[in-house]
């Protein structure tokens, strides 16, 4: 066997122990809700394709290990692995997404022991994509140039390290993307089609040290002259680059979320 079709084991709670020897594709909730799976025996070593919600809510899995699995197609990403609460390592170096809308949201989602993620071909970073996450320490993603970061990052407190050196474009409204993160670093110099921040998008990000977001050249938050809670209760004494545009965007007057920031963050608005 080669290809486990649409829900081939889909709600088999007893299912314990599969041995597959060069299985390609697993379609769409081909493992869904099957609970106590937990011994695989290395049978995704040869897999190249991952449907829609094909391993959510596989409880007792601790490790997944997809060497070979490459482009996932436009809907067949959405959940791949969320709510595997026993999750702790994933390996999926040439793992790709079609980057568009949710594709591929909530990827990780609710898996609360996650903490090793290799994925270091991926391309966009999608909706929810480790949300609640919150024993993660760090995520690599050196080819990701776009991303729809609605919750992409929110609640994850030891999240410290994310590095995305290539991140250009964002896909629709980013709220609350940095929500209850620990990420030290954010570097949004490079984002080529960057207007508006969202609303709350770094809001209780209590670790932030480093904040570039110099491509932003109109309103911070939706709103150019109120604030918009964007910096709310972020980490005293952040340094915040912003473009020199918002130096006189309110009649004249500096953007209101900056000025928060300084009045009652203590934060270093650096214009550029």
């Amino acid at each position: 066997m080669n290809r486990l079709g649409y829900r081939c084991f889909s709600g088999c709670v007893k299912l314990e122990t599969i041995h597959f020897n060069s299985l390609l594709e697993i379609s769409s909730e081909g493992f869904t809700n099957c609970t106590k799976l937990v011994n695989l025996n290395n049978s995704f070593q040869t897999v190249t394709s991952l449907g829609n919600i094909c391993f959510q809510n596989c409880t007792s899995i601790t490790n997944l290990h997809f060497p070979n699995a490459g482009l996932s197609n436009l809907n067949g990403s959405l959940g791949m692995f969320q709510g595997m609460s026993s999750l702790v390592s994933l390996f999926a170096p040439n793992l790709t997404l079609v980057p568009n809308g949710n594709n591929g949201g909530g990827m990780f989602a609710n898996c609360i022991n996650l903490e090793n993620v290799t994925l270091t071909s991926l391309n966009f970073i999608p909706v929810n994509f480790v949300l609640n996450c919150t024993k993660l320490t760090s995520l690599n993603l050196p080819n990701a140039v776009s991303g729809n970061l609605f919750n992409a990052f929110a609640n994850t407190p030891l999240l410290e390290t994310l590095y995305t050196p290539q991140l250009n474009t964002l896909i629709t409204n980013s709220y609350r993307a940095f929500y209850l993160s620990g990420v030290k670093n954010i570097d949004f110099s490079k984002i080529n089609n960057l207007s508006i921040l969202a609303n709350d998008i770094f809001e209780n990000t209590t670790r932030l040290l480093t904040l570039d977001i110099r491509s932003c050249t109109t309103s911070i938050g939706t709103d150019a002259s109120v604030n918009n809670n964007v910096f709310r209760l972020i980490k005293t004494g952040v340094t915040i680059i912003a473009n020199a545009a918002q130096q006189n965007i309110n009649l004249g007057q500096p953007e209101p979320d900056l000025l928060n920031a300084i009045s009652t963050r203590g934060a270093t608005v650096i214009y550029v």
